[in-house]
C-alpha cells in the first residue's frame, strides 16, 4: 500500500474486498488504469456496520488527455465519492479507525 500524499481519496461503496492478496490489488489496480488511462491505486478496505465491503480508492490526476472527465463520469455513474463526504457513522469503528490512521 503507497502512502502517498498526493492524489485524491476516495470511497467506492459495496465493490467488496480488494486487499485479500497483492495479485488480486495488481488486478484491480491494473484494471481500473487500463479502463481509464489514469493511475488509481488501493488504499484500504472498509468493512461497514451492515457488512458491506467499502474500498477506498486514490486517483492521480495526472492525466492530459481527457481521461479523467470519463473516470469523473464512471464515478457518479458508481455513487464514488471523496473520503470527506464518508459518513463516520456507518462503519465499524476498528475498520474506520485502522484507516484513519495509515
Amino acid at each position: 500500500m503507497n502512502r502517498s500524499t498526493r492524489g485524491e481519496l476516495l470511497i467506492w461503496p459495496g465493490i467488496g474486498p480488494v486487499g485479500i492478496s497483492q495479485q488480486a490489488i495488481r488486478e484491480f489496480e491494473g484494471f481500473l488504469t487500463s479502463k481509464f488511462r489514469a493511475k488509481i491505486e488501493f488504499v484500504e478496505d472498509i468493512i461497514r456496520k451492515d457488512g458491506e465491503v467499502d474500498t477506498a480508492i486514490r486517483f492521480f490526476n495526472d492525466c492530459c488527455d481527457g481521461s479523467e472527465i470519463i473516470f469523473r463520469l464512471f464515478c457518479v455513474n458508481s455513487g464514488i465519492y471523496p473520503v470527506a463526504q464518508m459518513d463516520h457513522f456507518d462503519y465499524d469503528m476498528d475498520s474506520l479507525m485502522y484507516f484513519l490512521n495509515n
